[in-house]
């Protein structure tokens, strides 16, 4: 099992990077696979939350934007959404995690430092070759949230955004030279 995992490990490509807002995302991708083949998607079912996250009360609402905005992403970048005859798979999911925080207060070191508890929403988005049934791709991109709001929208946007930002655009093909 360790070999496995060492040989997936190494055959992985990742990058990493963030913004100013507390946006984190990752990519990584598996060598030997010409993702910029693919032309159709379809979606699987949703996946579990990624690693060191937890589904929370409103996990399954961001999982339903997170259809619609991957979906727009896709499509996006040329890709056309075929349920009889994909070339890949898309799986997502999203869950969130506390991050405890004490701050240094204004007035300097002798004050008390107030403690402050943000919460980080994470999603992670997962393509299959279809016809290998092999995980080829994967992004994931995290903000910190309020819980106590209505889900942003535009935040979880932009984590899609920043999550498929290294998927390749899709090559326009024979097969569907106008459809996208």
């Amino acid at each position: 099992m360790k070999v496995i995992a060492l040989a997936l490990f190494g055959a992985l490509t990742t990058s990493c990077y963030g913004n100013g807002s507390g946006s984190q995302s990752q990519t990584a991708a598996v060598t030997g696979y010409r993702l910029q083949t693919y032309d159709t998607f379809s979606f699987g079912w949703t996946g579990n939350p990624p690693e060191a996250y937890e589904a929370s009360a409103r996990s399954l609402e961001v999982d339903r934007r997170l259809g619609e905005f991957v979906g727009a992403e896709l499509r996006q970048k040329g890709y056309v959404e075929d349920n009889s005859t994909p070339s890949f798979l898309v799986r997502f999911g999203a869950g969130v995690s506390r991050i405890e925080m004490n701050s240094t207060a204004p007035e300097g070191p002798s004050e008390a430092a107030p403690h402050q508890t943000l919460s980080r929403e994470g999603i992670k988005i997962v393509i299959y070759d279809i016809l290998t049934k092999t995980e080829v791709w994967q992004g994931s991109s995290s903000s910190v949230v309020d819980l106590t709001r209505d889900i942003d929208d535009r935040l979880l946007q932009h984590d899609v955004h920043d999550a498929l930002a290294s998927f390749p655009v899709r090559k326009i093909t024979a097969a569907y030279p106008f459809r996208g």
